[in-house]
């Protein structure tokens, strides 16, 4: 009687464990809703998964590189200076830190896929957003005489043309109201606290649900596509920029006669990036809702993470299933030593990294007197060969080695100080500032006569009342100095040129600098300057971005492998947090406030500094370089820290290591209850 209850009671427990595995089954199905066909179980796998949240980061990513390409546009077009751009991305980086913490300690029993797919439509309605102010705009200002005025620059001593600039002058001013600039700060910060609340869960959650569905052996080339999307991303986002940047900012209409690239006035089509990926990502919303909430194989890959885990990361408590167990694991996270040294690592590195990536193409612009879709070009380049050289590199040395976390901590603290000195051969690559008449140089023609302090006006332009809100350079070839416009340098004609693009005549500020061989004083846009340090310092930036790109692959898997299997999303939120409130908050105020204090021409409204025409040179590159010797040397310090952490808890424990590698303990061998027995060390190895 009791072997057929026996039996009975097997059968049932059976058909439970069918019907549950059937369950598990349907629930681990491709699809929305009851659509969930056979054929779409193609799409059912990691390598689509993995596809979608890459293109997801290559889509956002892409326009960080093309926010930088067009910070020169933003500053002239809206009145901005270099620190106004940089506070506006402090309402993205407190909410995406707090959220993404909230956010990915909810998901850790949660379906990742939806949290994803909800992190596509707030992402792409905030880039949207982000474009709005061009059409609020109506007319930017920088462009209303121009475009519509009567005045063509030059010097009128009789005062008609002049009224007209005057006029204009007061008519903007008159007209100017805090209130209408401040309604696209605003829209610009509106749309950076939207982005910032959807993509905090990119890294944390999204990059959690490949690991997850994937074995911890792939992982790594899993990992090594999302990470190269979140280089490739920001280096095409870039070359997009500088093709925008040579774009009329009211595309499609043409831009009007006389205003080119060239021009300080021109203004590129900044709002066509934000556009176009807040488009693309609405789209990936499509594809991203109906994956299940694990993927197919995902017991069989969590039971071989828990086999290889080791010190902390063996012990998982599965936090997550009430928010009471919010601060036991946060406390858990905060208290390992060699995660935290290399969170600090990466936060210090993200400081010069996120502010480099803003103003790069602009620094590049001023030192070397590229056009800053030029500029945007070559950093676009730069990054590309730096990714894939550095994630070539990188992967590679750690599958060769088979290198353990020990390893791995001290790859990167090699690759740091590598990284910290050539940070320092930024002191090299200093260019002259183009020689401006009232600011470096007398107007007179005399260019060993140098001013000590900046008068755009002198005797022989002040008949001309010119205005000086309008930066428009011309050169005398003869003496090499460069002239703030055709007003100030008393030209009182023009004509259009071949050679030059145009040519200016009866300059009273330029005596006797005609030679024989030319009718004309003036040409226009800047002199040239012999700078020849050009190419070694893109080589030195193409070395410092290949150097970044191994050290982020190695941080990422040093992370990863450090927690426990369930606590991966929220351990790289804390990291997010961090890099969010101190990295990219401070990188760009930093950076920012160098480039502003190297200004020694503002373009002035109403008594209010705007933005920026001219920069001292060697200052901006003193600033730079200071800043970035210093952070990436503070960077090292803590990758040597957690290297000597985990070193120090090997030793500690007195665990055998593999005599192939040197550092994979034989301990992992143990049987599950083994390991479950061992007292955990205090960090991780």
């Amino acid at each position: 009687m009791d072997s057929k209850e026996n039996q009975g009671n097997t059968e049932k427990n059976d058909n439970i464990s069918d019907v549950k595995s059937q369950d598990n089954l349907v629930k681990s199905r491709y699809g929305c809703l009851w659509f969930q066909p056979n054929w779409l179980q193609f799409f059912n796998s990691p390598i689509w998964l993995t596809f979608i949240i890459g293109l997801y980061q290559f889509l956002y990513q892409a326009v960080s590189g093309f926010k930088g390409s067009t910070i020169s546009t933003l500053e002239k077009g809206f009145n901005l200076s270099a620190t106004d751009i940089s506070v506006i991305t402090i309402f993205f980086n407190v909410p995406n830190a707090i959220c993404g913490l909230i956010f990915s300690f909810l998901a850790i029993h949660g379906h990742k896929g939806k949290w994803m797919t909800a992190s596509l439509l707030i992402v792409g309605i905030g880039l949207l957003t982000y474009a709005m102010p061009h059409w609020i705009i109506g007319s930017y200002q920088i462009l209303n005489h121009l475009v519509f005025g009567n005045n063509d620059g030059n010097c009128h001593p009789t005062g008609t043309s002049n009224s007209t600039l005057n006029s204009t002058s007061i008519l903007s001013c008159n007209s100017y109201t805090k209130a209408s600039n401040g309604l696209y700060y605003f829209a610009f910060a509106l749309s950076q606290f939207i982005t910032g609340v959807g993509v905090c869960t990119l890294r944390t959650i999204g990059w959690s649900y490949i690991d997850d569905s994937v074995s911890p052996t792939s992982s790594p080339l899993y990992m090594g596509f999302v990470l190269s999307m979140l280089g490739l991303g920001p280096a095409i986002g870039f070359v997009l920029g500088g093709l925008a940047a040579n774009t009329f900012v009211y595309w499609p209409r043409q831009p009007p006669a006389g205003l080119n690239p060239d021009s300080p006035q021109w203004l590129g089509a900044w709002w066509l990036g934000y556009v176009a990926s807040g488009s693309l990502l609405l789209t990936l919303i499509i594809p991203m809702i109906a994956f299940p909430r694990r993927l197919p194989n995902y017991e069989i890959y969590k039971a071989e993470r828990e086999k290889l885990a080791v010190g902390k990361s063996k012990v998982d408590r599965e936090y997550g299933r009430s928010f009471k167990e919010f601060l036991p694991a946060t406390k858990e996270i905060l208290t390992n030593i060699p995660f935290m040294a290399t969170v600090a690592s990466v936060v210090i590195k993200s400081i010069m990294l996120s502010g480099l990536a803003t103003f790069l193409p602009k620094y590049i612009e001023s030192q070397f007197g590229l056009r800053a879709a030029d500029s945007s070009i070559y950093v676009g380049i730069i990054i590309i060969f730096g990714l894939f050289g550095g994630m070539a590199v990188g992967g590679g040395v750690m599958k060769a080695k088979k290198m353990g976390a020990v390893s791995i901590a001290k790859f990167t603290f090699i690759i740091s100080v590598l990284g910290t000195i050539s940070a320092a051969l930024f002191f090299m690559f200093k260019c002259d500032n183009a020689k401006i008449a009232g600011i470096h140089r007398s107007h007179t023609n005399t260019s060993s006569r140098i001013i000590s302090s900046s008068n755009l006006i002198s005797a022989c332009n002040r008949d001309c009342q010119c205005g000086i809100n309008t930066f428009y350079p011309i050169c005398d070839l003869e003496s090499k100095i460069t002239y703030f416009s055709p007003c100030l340098a008393g030209c009182q004609s023009s004509q259009r040129s071949d050679t030059y693009k145009e040519v200016y005549y009866n300059c009273s500020c330029i005596q006797g600098s005609r030679q024989s061989n030319r009718t004309f004083d003036a040409i226009k846009n800047y002199c040239p300057r012999n700078c020849i340090i050009f190419i070694p310092f893109l080589v030195v930036v193409g070395i410092l971005v290949f150097l970044t790109y191994i050290n982020l692959m190695l941080d990422t898997q040093l992370l990863l492998r450090c927690v426990p299997d369930s606590q991966k999303s929220f351990a790289l939120s804390i990291e997010w947090v961090f890099i969010q409130l101190i990295g990219t908050t401070l990188g760009p105020l930093l950076i920012g406030y160098s480039i502003d204090a190297s200004c020694i021409l503002w373009n002035e409204q109403c008594g209010e500094k705007k933005f920026c025409w001219l920069y001292n040179n060697a200052n901006m590159t003193n600033w730079i370089s200071g800043l970035a010797s210093l952070l990436r040397g503070i960077a090292t310090i803590f990758s040597f820290i957690a290297w000597y952490n985990l070193r120090k808890d090997v030793m500690k424990e007195k665990i055998p290591m593999d005599v192939s590698n040197g550092n994979v303990p034989l301990k992992n061998l143990i049987d599950s209850e083994t390991t479950k027995s061992h007292k955990p060390s205090a960090s991780i190895i």
